[in-house]
Parts: C-alpha cells; structure tokens; sequence
C-alpha cells in the first residue's frame, strides 16, 4: 500500500533512494497486490507534472510506472464525500467480474482531498464509479492491464484511487481480504463492521496503561495556565 501524502514529488524520490520502489516493484511482478491511494496512486504511474509548481520546481518526473497513467498537478484542490462501487475491468482467472480489489459491484464510500488531476493510457482501465452528492457519476482511478489490446486484456494486481477511507467499508474490505485468504487457500470470512469509539476506546486504554497518566495531567495543567 503506497499512502496519500502532501509532497508526491519528494516522497517518490525518498522511496526511490531507500530502495523501497525496487520491492514495491518486484512485488507487483509476482503479482501481489499493490495499492496506491491519491499521492501514491500519482506515484504509480509513469509521469508526474506540475506546470505550476504547486509542488516543486521540477517541472516533470517518471513515476514508477506500474500503471499507464500520468498526473498533472493543479493549484485548485479537489475536496469532496463520495460513493460508488468497484467497476468490472474484465475477465480474470479467479472468475469474470471481478478486480483487484474485489467483485464488480461491492459497495464502497470515502472522500478525495487533491490537488492533482490523472489522465488514463490504453495500459489501464478505471477501477471505480462514483456518484456525488448531486447524484451526478464518474469514473476514479485505475488498474493495470496485462495482454494484447482491449479485448484480450485483464487487469493485474496493481491499481490505485483518489478515494481515502476505502478499507473503512466493512464490504469492500472483507471482499479484499477474502481475495486474500482465497489466494492463500483459506475460507472466506464474513464482513467485521467497524465500530469506530470502540476502537478509540481500546487506543485509549492503552495508551493510559503505559503511560504516566498523573504526569501527563500535571503536564497539561502547566501548559494551560
């Protein structure tokens, strides 16, 4: 999973100097799955430019080239809720209808916060449709296709979105997974539903077992004063 970030350009040189790009690449050629979320769908694809030098001075950088699309950054920034489902990219040998991140179709919900706008290739197929609060639809992100032209081509494991909080969807997230547990030869398993205060409840037990809780307030205390 390569997460959203605020400094595309330099992040994707960072990776490139840890050597963090090679593994995420050789990972993809043994076709495990390789997710990019906004900064880091940008990442994936072949090229990233940035006219206005909303980002950097570099003008115009590879990417890692792992899907054919290429972005180009803009001042306005795009910030909305949205909704869909995943769309079909074509045949596959775990069954028709079905994507790398699960079945056509499975229900999914997040938002999009970027400032950058990518254009698809003939290598790649969009992954997503979403529908806005006006209920107009569009078409987000992409996977990678393998094979001869159009109709002979079938998506790899290899994709990304603009959409944030896609594995929040209890749906979405058990469909990934079990895509998972089916490639590891193990039963599917039934959709946890989230419960988000539980969760916040449970980091905050923790975090009052291993810390000095009376130091802390103490702390506090001083700086509000």
């Amino acid at each position: 999973m390569l997460p959203g970030t605020k400094s595309t350009i330099a992040d994707l040189a960072w990776l490139r100097g840890s050597g963090l790009a090679t593994a995420v690449a050789e990972r993809a050629a043994a076709g495990i799955p390789v997710i990019g979320v906004c900064g880091g769908y940008q990442m994936l694809g072949r090229c990233i430019h940035d006219p206005d030098g909303v980002e950097s001075d570099a003008g115009s950088v590879d990417g890692l080239g792992l899907l054919d699309v290429e972005t180009t950054f803009a001042p306005d920034k795009h910030t909305v809720r949205v909704e869909g489902e995943l769309l079909d990219a074509g045949p596959r040998s775990s069954g028709a209808g079905s994507g790398p991140l699960g079945p056509v179709g499975t229900p999914l919900r997040g938002y999009e916060i970027h400032m950058g706008r990518t254009r698809l290739g003939p290598g790649a197929a969009p992954l997503l449709r979403l529908r806005g609060a006006d209920g107009a639809t569009r078409e987000d992100g992409a996977v990678a296709l393998a094979g001869p032209g159009a109709k002979g081509a079938v998506p790899t494991a290899v994709c990304g979105s603009y959409v944030h909080g896609l594995f929040d969807h209890p749906e979405l997230r058990a469909a990934f997974l079990n895509g998972l547990r089916t490639r590891a030869g193990l039963a599917h398993a039934a959709p946890a539903v989230a419960a988000p205060d539980a969760d916040i409840d449970r980091l905050a037990d923790h975090v009052e077992a291993h810390l000095d809780m009376e130091l802390l307030d103490h702390i506090v205390a001083l700086e509000t004063r």
